[in-house]
């Protein structure tokens, strides 16, 4: 990806922190753009003549988007009250990624034209006159006419807690009242020639809407599932369709290559629950390349994440190259909803479906309707919120229905796609570089005049809110009565991460914390007991880690070595050696490992005995020094050596040390990165957050702070 500025999103290319671009480019909607010129030699008369018409055309559509805007808001005008100066220049800057906080608030502490700055550029785009109204006179589809109460955004959290308390059907009952089947002719999906194009029955595109394939040679059709879908500020922003199969295999890349596609949005897996949901539809091999019809297909690069991949292809036809990205969410059972709502708005934003594109987003998942109608609605109602300052998610699915069926298809993503609105709307997003640290810090611990509290305190509200504590503490402790591998039972069973284990022979209940880029790449275990010392020695080597950090000690007495001097030989019979390193503020042992049939293993144990008590350390300096001796032990986290973390404290400290783990990590392996709310969202023990309190939530920005300080990572990045 071309960078044009200081320094780029690593996702989707927008400049961060700066305005500037570099000589040749300017800025436009937070992108660095090629600026092309007019030669001096171009005389005066006909750019006259061309500033006229354009003057007048831009003033015509500029009034007509005026007339159609304000018809919009005259309709809502009752419940939403726009917070957006049209008349304001809407000016791209890196602090609008904190405007949530003041959404929060209800804009309370913003002036008008404070508000157009944080304005969405999709407003921009629509009063400028730079997209298609979506309105027509035959599919007016989000104006409502039959005025709604709206939600308001502030009022989101408020409304969702109260619509899921105990005993609560109202999502349930609200998604019966939506239209369901087919309410629009359909005559050339099921036509006998297009029958075997589509995957599911009764899920079939509309004749009005459908996207045409433009026949080049014989033996081609003109048809595939899938069917053109306005945004809410833009018309025919996306195409829903229904995931590959054998049949349109080749269909899929002529739709691509002949609507100019290069952003794909796929929300399935090729297999689930051992049903194919979608055919792949690219080569096997990194590098690889097939031949699809008439276009060659080439896979160029793929960027792994725990929820999603982004993958680059490059399609050739003839002398005709273009490059198309693949983001593929794969968190998302069908017709079911991912663990958390978070994963799904973090992954909205790596697609970053509110650049300028002139092209639209295709969007699939297997039939095209639930998982493809989820996004699409949490994506027009991003947009709504915008630009009303209010949501109707029930009003948006009804809209969406009418332009393919059973859109957003169970009541359970119904339910969730409110749920991922107020993460979106209200939990924000806070990615910044090492350069840009010392400037967020300081915006987010400075007192707010108005709201008398920090920004950083309103953020862990925002976040404490989007979650349901589970009553009580939950609790991971190793009684010396209790078998190691019957743990479970301390464990509450809502835990999206952990692995579930069900007979006493098996290993203990294990808390499974996802890092920036792997699933389950640091593991929380209770700390054994002394009876309980084999099977934990066995359990490191069937995970295959080689860290260990123990926060369950207040000293550093003899009693925190988990092996016993007694006992050297082990049940697996192989022979460890101990040596120990006491540090400024923590313990350094490694563990040898001989064993007759395999090669020696080096396993690090931290203990970090200077941490007492169960809130914050006292001392930022040796927490840190410890997370850097363990990252220069093991320089990457993955699946395949998870670090492992001792809390018996009931999740009061592990949290602390994940979040600082990951983004430490983070910064060293994303070129200077940080994305401190990120990791707290998605360290989620079941629905409650591993960050127990607002001390923790800024002893984790202190800390990195800290880091990115030192003089190497200030400079390096």
């Amino acid at each position: 990806m071309n960078c044009h500025c200081d320094t780029c999103h690593h996702v989707n290319g927008s400049c961060l922190m700066s305005l500037q671009c570099h000589d040749g480019f300017k800025m436009e909607n937070g992108f660095c753009t090629q600026h092309k010129q007019i030669g001096e030699s171009s005389t005066v008369n006909v750019a006259g003549i061309v500033g006229g018409c354009v003057a007048a055309v831009v003033i015509i559509i500029g009034m007509t988007l005026l007339t159609l805007y304000c018809r919009r808001q005259k309709l809502h005008a009752k419940e939403c009250h726009t917070k957006i100066s049209t008349s304001a220049k809407i000016e791209t800057s890196f602090y609008t990624r904190f405007d949530h906080l003041d959404r929060a608030n209800d804009g309370k502490n913003v002036s008008v034209e404070d508000k157009a700055k944080v304005a969405s550029t999709n407003a921009s785009s629509l009063l400028s006159g730079k997209e298609n109204p979506v309105q027509s006179d035959d599919h007016d589809y989000y104006s409502f006419k039959t005025l709604s109460r709206g939600i308001k955004i502030h009022e989101l959290w408020d409304y969702i807690h109260d619509k899921l308390r105990s005993g609560s059907t109202f999502f349930e009952e609200e998604f019966k009242k939506l239209r369901s089947g087919l309410i629009h002719r359909h005559d050339i999906a099921t036509s006998e020639e297009n029958k075997g194009r589509n995957r599911y029955k009764q899920m079939y595109a509309y004749d009005y809407n459908r996207v045409p394939l433009t026949i080049e040679f014989d033996g081609e059709s003109e048809y595939i599932n899938a069917s053109y879908i306005h945004g809410f500020e833009k018309a025919k922003k996306f195409i829903a369709s229904q995931g590959s199969t054998e049949k349109n295999l080749e269909d899929l890349w002529r739709m691509i290559w002949q609507q100019s596609l290069d952003k794909i949005v796929m929300l399935t897996n090729l297999i689930e629950t051992g049903t194919m949901k979608c055919l792949q539809y690219w080569p096997e091999e990194l590098n690889g390349v097939c031949r699809y019809g008439r276009i060659d297909v080439k896979y160029v690069d793929v960027e792994e994440m725990f929820d999603y991949n982004i993958r680059t292809f490059t399609i050739t036809k003839g002398r005709d190259t273009r490059v198309v990205k693949q983001f593929h969410f794969k968190s998302w059972p069908d017709k079911g909803v991912p663990d958390t709502a978070w994963c799904l708005v973090d992954f909205w934003r790596a697609v970053d479906t509110q650049e300028e594109h002139i092209s639209p987003i295709l969007v699939h998942c297997s039939a095209g309707v639930g998982r493809t109608g989820t996004f699409i609605a949490l994506d027009n109602l991003i947009s709504q919120a915008q630009l009303e300052n209010c949501v109707r998610p029930f009003q948006i699915v009804e809209a969406l229905r009418e332009q393919r069926v059973s859109m957003v298809q169970t009541k359970e993503q119904y339910t969730y796609l409110h749920e991922a609105l107020a993460e979106a709307l209200l939990i924000g997003t806070h990615h910044v570089m090492t350069r840009q640290f010392e400037s967020v810090h300081q915006f987010m611990i400075v007192e707010d005049s108005i709201l008398t509290t920090t920004r950083l305190e309103k953020q862990f509200e925002l976040c404490m809110r989007s979650v349901e504590s589970n009553e009580g503490h939950l609790q991971l402790v190793a009684s010396q009565e209790t078998e190691y591998g019957n743990i479970g039972a301390h464990v509450a069973e809502i835990d999206a991460y952990r692995r579930q284990h069900y007979r006493r022979s098996e290993p203990p209940a294990e808390i499974y914390l996802p890092t920036f880029n792997e699933k389950t790449g640091m593991i929380v275990l209770p700390k054994p007991t002394e009876k309980q010392l084999a099977m934990f020695w066995s359990r490191l080597e069937q995970l295959g880690s080689i860290t260990v950090i123990d926060l369950s000690s207040d000293d550093i007495e003899l009693k925190h070595i988990l092996i016993d001097r007694k006992d050297r030989e082990h049940a697996t019979k192989g022979t460890y050696v101990m040596k120990e390193e006491k540090q400024n503020g923590f313990v350094e042992m490694t563990y040898s490992m001989t064993q007759e049939t395999c090669r020696d293993k080096i396993i690090k144990h931290f203990v970090l005995s200077s941490w007492k008590g169960v809130d914050i350390p006292t001392d930022r300096t040796k927490v840190l020094e410890m997370i850097e001796a363990v990252q220069t032990w093991q320089p990457e986290m993955s699946d395949d050596t998870p670090i492992v973390i001792l809390d018996n404290g009931g999740f009061q400290k592990c949290g602390v040390v994940a979040v600082l783990l990951n983004e430490i990590y983070r910064i060293l392996q994303q070129n200077g990165q940080i994305n401190i709310l990120q990791s707290v969202k998605t360290m989620m023990y079941g629905k409650s957050l591993l960050i127990r309190s607002m001390m923790q939530f800024k002893f984790c920005y202190d800390v990195i702070l800290d880091y990115v300080q030192q003089k190497g990572v200030y400079q390096n990045y």
